[in-house]
């Protein structure tokens, strides 16, 4: 762990504690689970991560979302450089963990249910969160660009790692092209865009 991150951990706990290192999936922050000896305190999530505009876009966003009474962690504390910053621990467990158990009980109600309870929030995230972020958004909006970059960011990762090539023919970037891309492109943008809209980035 950064010293800047152990150090801002010691000042927050005001106390030891113990931490480990968390999958970061696809992102190139360092997350870890921080635990406090003294055992009035909750374990936090720790962040580290270069990119500062990055964080200083998560931290107002993380922020602006509980303001509205959605279901983001709490930001604790965040370092005057904005390179790292703690938050409050949602847990171990996301919704993509808990549905294999509850498909094989074939309990169909409970995924029903979960998707329903988290796709109720998507209204109000890309619709009621535009209207309190005012300039932030002004110059972050997704357009053909940021389209293409997306389709390109998946051909990279997901279609080239897992040798699917040889589908990705002409025909099907020509199609992507004409009833993805293009007829996104063309919407009203003044939505926030919830782009790894995900169950593994959903804790439960």
């Amino acid at each position: 762990m950064e010293n800047e991150l152990k150090q801002l951990s010691q000042d927050f706990l005001q106390g030891p504690y113990e931490w480990e290192m968390l999958q970061g999936d696809g992102s190139e922050r360092k997350i870890y689970r921080i635990t406090p000896q003294k055992h009035h305190h909750k374990t936090l999530i720790g962040v580290e991560h270069k990119d500062l505009l990055e964080n200083e876009a998560f931290v107002y966003i993380t922020k602006r979302m509980r303001t509205l009474g959605l279901p983001a962690p709490e930001i604790l504390v965040v370092s005057s450089d904005m390179g790292c910053y703690l938050t409050e621990d949602l847990g171990a467990t996301n919704l993509a963990e808990v549905l294999p158990g509850w498909i094989q009980k074939g309990d169909s109600k409970k995924v029903t249910s979960a998707y329903r309870s988290v796709i109720d929030l998507m209204p109000r995230i890309q619709q009621d969160l535009p209207e309190m972020m005012g300039s932030f958004l002004k110059h972050r909006k997704m357009n053909h660009k940021s389209f293409v970059e997306d389709i390109l960011y998946f051909q990279d990762n997901f279609v080239q790692r897992f040798d699917f090539l040889n589908l990705f023919n002409s025909r099907v970037v020509l199609e992507i092209q004409e009833h993805l891309i293009e007829p996104l492109a063309d919407l009203d943008c003044d939505f926030f865009v919830y782009r790894d809209f995900q169950s593994r980035n959903i804790m439960w």
